[in-house]
């Protein structure tokens, strides 16, 4: 009988070698998806603030909340019919016009709603967070995010955020505590259940379906 060759000491480290190379490309390439997702919801959520202040600039109010938005701005934007003109996004109603009267004002391009709804913002008609949420503006009346009481206009993540992609984001732009600084932890788990530590003010690494809020 004629003896079975086994793999060499060299062979078998070039194979482990190749392994270790692929193994290390995946791990890399996931790190590389990660941060640009990341990033991409960073840049939206920076470009909104902007806009937010050139059009209040221009116009003298605030996207959403005009009544007379299609004679002001122009007729491609529909008037905001409740709560308006009190230089505040308040409720989905002025949430779901917000993005209607910047893209009507030449200051965003992507989905927006072309009627006024009490409801929040779906992925059809504002910014997609990149982890299925859809992004959406207003000023909160209560406690809709953490570390304080005051009303507040703030740009929101949106659900389905990882709360280790919002720790990313909070050390990239703000202090990297989720209950203080301009960028905090917010709605859907703006109590500290699942996504953050409101003891220790620190995120919950591990945390599911969190989202943020950039406050200005």
């Amino acid at each position: 009988m004629r003896a079975q060759k086994g793999f060499t000491l060299v062979e078998i480290a070039i194979v482990l070698v190749i392994v270790g190379l692929l193994l290390g490309g995946v791990l890399k390439g996931q790190s590389l998806i990660g941060s640009a997702k990341t990033n991409n919801v960073i840049k939206k959520m920076q470009s909104l603030q902007t806009s937010f202040y050139a059009f209040e600039d221009k116009y003298g109010g605030v996207p959403g909340d005009l009544s007379n938005a299609s004679g002001v701005i122009s007729g491609e934007a529909t008037d905001c019919s409740t709560n308006c003109d009190n230089g505040r996004i308040d409720g989905w109603q002025n949430a779901s016009m917000a993005l209607n009267h910047l893209s009507a004002a030449g200051l965003y391009s992507g989905p927006f709603a072309s009627t006024e709804t009490n409801a929040r913002p779906t992925v059809t008609d504002a910014p997609d967070n990149s982890f299925g949420g859809a992004m959406f503006m207003r000023r909160w009346n209560q406690i809709a995010f953490t570390g304080t009481r005051q009303n507040h206009t703030a740009v929101w993540t949106g659900d389905n955020m990882p709360a280790e992609v919002l720790a990313e984001i909070d050390r990239k732009i703000d202090d990297g505590f989720p209950q203080t600084g301009s960028f905090r932890a917010s709605w859907p788990d703006f109590n500290g259940r699942r996504c953050f530590d409101a003891t220790a003010n620190t995120w919950e690494l591990d945390g599911e379906n969190c989202g943020g809020a950039l406050l200005f």
